[in-house]
């Protein structure tokens, strides 16, 4: 048995009308269309549903037993067309957006505030991912796009440059490297180097983030943090350094901390990865919101 919902809907009418030409009208079909309908229905069934005279459209008793079976179908399907709906408002205006520690750094506050104001019908969500796990849930779509810091190797993934910024090394007020207008590497050894919890990595982890350094030198460990604000908690109590980026001092300033130029690294990269094959307005849209708000950070802070 194949009943459409269109037929069972017909029924309904029908059978609540009483008049094949009203029933007609409210369907918006002609009479002798509504007519081929409901004999299709009643020979699908294998009974009729009504009793017909010149003046008067009856139900039958089996057309009585099924109007209670009708009305769910009916209504299960306008269900199911109300969630395609809302599934697809929901695909077309959310977005997954991800972020390793650290990896957006300031911008992060400035990314989310642009967002709200310039894509308010957007529902953006945030997710922390771990370095190790961003390849993944940029593959399966947990995630639509998500901002990082470090190697840009995303074998089979969309990635768009940001921009390149240079080190400050956060110190605890007072300390002795806060009195000076840069610092190298070298004058931070034996100090503890706070690390951004990332998750386990592949390879060596990289020097920014309390790894060896090129001649070989490893500096101390220092605690992990699950966020810049934690990070620099860590420092404020005097726990260890931070490398992070310069464009961090000019939105999260400290009364107890000094952030000092840094020299001896090469330039950190923050990038955008994506899916190469998925054709998202959204996060197309989003990209560009991302690149205008870091250029207008790095041109107001004169970077």
């Amino acid at each position: 048995m194949d009943v459409s919902t269109a037929a069972l809907r017909a029924f309904l009418t029908l059978a609540e009308q009483k008049h094949f030409g009203r029933a007609a009208e409210q369907l918006h079909v002609t009479s002798p269309a509504l007519s081929q309908m409901i004999r299709r229905l009643e020979t699908e069934l294998g009974f009729p549903l009504f009793t017909r005279t010149t003046r008067s459209v009856t139900l039958t008793e089996a057309g009585e037993g099924l109007i209670p079976y009708a009305s769910q179908v009916v209504e299960a399907v306008l269900n199911l067309e109300r969630w395609r709906r809302t599934r697809v408002h929901h695909e077309r205006f959310t977005l997954q957006f991800g972020f390793t520690v650290n990896g957006a750094g300031a911008l992060m506050s400035a990314i989310l505030t642009r967002a709200r104001s310039d894509l308010p019908e957007v529902k953006l969500t945030t997710r922390q991912v771990h370095w190790p796990d961003l390849h993944r849930v940029i593959q399966d779509g947990t995630v639509d796009i998500a901002i990082f810091r470090g190697p840009r190797d995303f074998p089979g993934l969309s990635v768009t440059p940001v921009f390149e910024e240079d080190w400050v090394v956060a110190v605890p007020t007072g300390h002795p490297l806060a009195e000076l207008s840069q610092v190298d590497l070298r004058q931070v050894r034996g100090e503890r180097i706070i690390r951004p919890d990332i998750g386990p990595l592949a390879g060596p982890r990289p020097m920014w983030l309390g790894g060896e350094q090129p001649d070989g030198y490893m500096p101390p460990a220092g605690p992990y943090a699950q966020s810049l604000e934690e990070a620099l908690d860590h420092v404020e109590m005097g726990e260890g350094f931070l490398i992070t980026g310069e464009s961090v001092p000019a939105l999260y300033p400290r009364t107890g901390v000094v952030y000092v130029p840094a020299t001896g690294l090469p330039p950190g990269y923050i990038g955008l990865v994506s899916r190469r094959d998925r054709h998202n307005p959204l996060v197309t849209a989003f990209e560009r919101l991302v690149i205008e708000v870091a250029n207008e950070v790095r041109s107001h802070r004169g970077i």
